[in-house]
């Protein structure tokens, strides 16, 4: 006898709702399942209340419009001066510190109609264009304040750095900015937003700006979505009275929770019967960068026909507000329903939100015991000082959605890092030029790709090979400078070289922000494209080969064929004399390279372009603990593109552009350290003789090196709101100005010590950095969030300490060490 085991499966349901689908799936369950006819034990039939109201009535009337007067604008003007002058931080707003004595009645009353009449008001006549963006910020939070005193976080605290507690939101499309496929919300697209409920009492809306086309607000009230239910499909009511698997989005201490997400409330001696609804669409069926997560359990097929029905009759039945700029919209979120239509934006004219989660504790209804939990994320103790009032939108923070979204960044890293690899002997071969030309054209025409790509996975292909292209310009310029200069001639070209290089790392995001905020994030792309292809052309027409052996090479042809040119015109070679007594001879003249000869096949370099760097990582402890090092420092320079947006964005409230203008602190940092690292030898040089040894490269490492872990406590320990931003972007620059000195330290004295394999050593060490770095990336976020900005800056800086240590160690045992390395003992000789 066998048993059949079922396995559960999520429905065929997306976050927009197909009505083809749902009413075949309502057809299919009226004709198969026996549906429960009588409601939940206690729950109403029918709710009787002014919270229950059509859509069409709603849009017949105004009386849900409150108008300001002059006189009233006056107060909040006067009111927004009070607060300016008492010098608090945003969260000290309140019904104190933001006075209205004559208005404040008439809020409270609107509170009223809040909770106990139709739930919901338009506040108009906010004159936004007289105000800056944080004055109108504070006037929205100072009039909600007298709707409601409590201010919620819209952040789960697992993403709240420092104690810090988000508490205002930007409704704002940001695919422009953002690739969508990162964005986890659909308040951030301009997408349709189906019927849901956010998580909260009141939520509160500030038109900033509207959109140019679409858009309109739509709400519908829950309770006559209920009374339609209950005498329809009591059966639906039951579903959504019963537990559901809410999406916790790879949340590990939570993957997912159960609750219902329908509560009833019986009637007590100072309250009505209440029926209570709170859900959002997205966490059953998931969205863009959030899909549903496939290690929880599935919705059912009633539940999904459930979340069906919620929204179309909440559709059927809702009403378009005319929201217009300055308008502020205040909803019960407990008993209605809103959603926003798709809309278009153009330039001057993007749709802008401002949002607030608010709660009354005078009016506010009783939170159910399963929402207790979520209600406490929101509402409890969340503290003046800790308040955050970006100034300008961001993505909103989802568990594994900052992971995706800097994946990119690690698989360029990867194709940096191993691309060398390969293409180095392709160059022992044919020269520098043909591999700059090429990898030049890969580059830009992968940075087309990235541009131009609408899936993520594309994204991700075109960055890998963008890395394989980037990476020649990066290992190959090293070796142009070595068939150049000399090596006592090659510290000011590498030193320029390497300060280009740590610049532009820099420049990048200084300039990428500016692109971004005013155009798109593919422009970011577009503008790289433009640049780097005429880059490509001016390296086709005009840089000649440096490799010697591939110069010599080709002149040994040329002399050759001219030689054969002369043989077919009847001249041969020259006259020979041997030993005395022998006949004259005429013999054949051919040049031939040393180097070629001697050459081993392309397959045998391939291979041992492969083997020898990692042979040398793990056999020779200087190049070991040098990449550990440079991996290190870099994988620091890499974080640096995380946690500067986080920190100026979070504590200081920076907009995108304002935060990649702290770049500047490296890219000024760099300027000085390469001016520094050019003269200092020579000055030096002229008080004291230095050694003629590879140590000498690493005495001023031993000193600048230091300012790399001293620039990442600087930066922990300074990035509070209360300090002023300067300190934590001069401590970017202080922390770059020892990356430089490192990278410089380790390029020159493997360069010294291994000679000729010296390109195997520092492959060896490019490749480490290059992986490092690609891995920070990931876990910046985390990092950060977790540990918070002063502790994680200090792990990392105590790291960056006792690697410091090692440039010391070389500098006094450097020579012992070297000796007893097989390979560096037999190359110093």
């Amino acid at each position: 006898m066998s048993v059949a085991v079922q396995t559960l499966v999520q429905p065929d349901i997306q976050y927009h709702p197909d009505y083809e689908k749902y009413t075949a799936r309502t057809a299919r369950r009226q004709a198969t399942e026996q549906l429960a006819k009588t409601l939940p034990d206690g729950f109403p039939q029918k709710l009787e209340s002014p919270l229950v109201w059509e859509g069409k009535d709603v849009e017949k009337r105004d009386d849900w419009i409150y108008k300001l007067n002059d006189a009233q604008r006056e107060e909040i003007d006067a009111a927004l001066r009070s607060f300016q002058a008492q010098n608090l931080s945003l969260g000290h707003i309140n019904q104190d510190t933001f006075p209205l004595p004559e208005l404040r009645q008439t809020l409270r009353s609107l509170s009223n109609e809040i909770h106990n009449g139709r739930g919901f008001f338009v506040l108009r006549g906010l004159d936004i264009d007289r105000y800056t963006r944080e004055e109108n910020i504070i006037i929205y939070a100072g009039v909600s304040s007298h709707i409601g005193n409590i201010r919620g976080r819209q952040e789960d605290r697992r993403f709240s750095p420092n104690g810090g507690s988000l508490v205002l939101s930007h409704i704002k499309d940001l695919t422009r900015t953002i690739d969508a496929n990162a964005i986890g919300a659909p308040s951030n697209t301009a997408d349709k937003q189906v019927f849901h409920t956010d998580s909260g009492d009141i939520i509160s809306l500030l038109c900033l700006h509207p959109a140019a086309e679409g858009g309109e607000s739509q709400i519908s009230s829950s309770w006559l979505v209920y009374n339609i239910l209950a005498k329809e499909r009591p059966d639906l009511i039951r579903t959504l009275s019963e537990p559901w698997p809410v999406d916790g989005f790879n949340n590990p201490e939570k993957p997912y929770t159960t609750r219902p997400l329908l509560y009833h409330q019986k009637a007590t001696e100072t309250t009505p019967e209440r029926v209570l609804i709170q859900y959002a669409r997205r966490y059953f069926t998931g969205f863009l960068a959030q899909p549903r997560s496939t290690d929880i359990p599935p919705i059912s097929e009633a539940q999904a026909e459930a979340l069906d029905a919620l929204h179309f009759l909440a559709e059927e039945h809702s009403a378009a507000l005319d929201f217009q700029k300055g308008d502020v919209q205040y909803i019960n979120n407990l008993s209605i329903f809103h959603a926003r239509k798709g809309f278009r934006d153009e330039p001057d004219k993007e749709r802008h939100l401002l949002r607030l989660w608010l709660r009354d504790p005078e009016h506010a209804w009783a939170t159910p015991e399963p929402l207790s939990e979520r209600w406490e994320n929101v509402y409890g103790n969340v503290q003046a000082e800790e308040q955050i009032f970006p100034l300008e939108p961001k993505v909103r923070k989802t568990v594994g959605s900052s992971v995706v979204y800097n994946l990119s960044i690690t698989i360029f890293c990867i194709g940096f890092a191993l691309a060398p690899m390969v293409l180095a002997p392709f160059s022992e071969l044919n020269g520098r030029r043909p591999i700059f030309v090429v990898s030049g054209v890969v580059f830009t025409a992968c940075i087309v790709a990235c541009g131009g790509t609408h899936l993520f996975a594309g994204l991700l292909v075109a960055r890998f090979f963008q890395g394989v292209g980037a990476s020649t310009f990066s290992t190959m310029v090293g070796g142009v400078i070595s068939d150049i200069y000399h090596a006592e001639d090659r510290n000011t070209p590498m030193a320029l070289f390497s300060g280009a290089a740590l610049f532009g790392t820099g420049l990048a995001p200084l300039l990428s922000s500016v692109i971004v905020y005013h155009t798109s994030w593919r422009w970011i792309y577009y503008s790289h494209a433009i640049v780097s292809g005429v880059f490509v052309v001016i390296i086709f027409f005009f840089f000649k080969e440096t490799r010697g052996s591939v110069i010599l090479s080709r002149k040994a042809l040329a002399l050759n064929k001219y030689y054969e040119a002369l043989e077919d015109a009847g001249h041969f070679g020259v006259i020979m004399t041997g030993e005395p007594g022998e006949k004259q001879c005429t013999k054949r003249i051919r040049w031939k390279v040393k180097s070629d000869e001697q050459r081993a096949s392309l397959g045998q370099m391939i291979t041992i372009s492969l083997y020898r760097p990692f042979h040398m990582l793990f056999t020779e402890p200087v190049v070991f603990f040098f990449s550990l090092w440079a991996a290190f420092s870099w994988a620091v320079l890499y974080l640096q593109f995380g946690s500067v947006p986080l920190i100026f964005q979070t504590n200081h409230g920076f907009n995108v552009e304002q935060s990649g203008a702290v770049f500047t602190s490296m890219c000024v940092a760099v300027v000085i350290a390469t001016i520094i690292s050019i003269y200092q030898e020579r000055v030096v040089s002229r008080f004291i003789t230095l050694p003629n040894t590879p140590e000498k490269r690493l005495y001023f490492a031993c000193v600048q090196a230091a300012l790399m872990p001293a620039g990442l406590f600087w930066f922990g320990w300074s990035s509070y709101p209360s300090v002023h931003w300067i300190a934590p972007a001069l401590a970017v620059g202080c922390a770059t100005m020892g990356i430089l000195s490192i990278y410089l330290a380790v390029f020159n004295y493997l360069a010294d010590t291994y000679h000729r394999f010296a390109s195997s050593a520092i492959a060896a060490q490019s490749c480490c950095r290059n992986l490092l770095g690609g891995v920070f990336p990931l876990v910046t976020h985390a990092l950060f969030t977790n540990l918070g900005y002063p502790a994680a800056s200090s792990l990392l800086g105590g790291i960056g300490a006792a690697l410091t240590l090692v440039p010391w160690v070389l500098s006094f045992y450097g020579v012992q060490i070297r000796a007893k390395s097989k390979l560096a003992s037999e190359l110093a000789h």
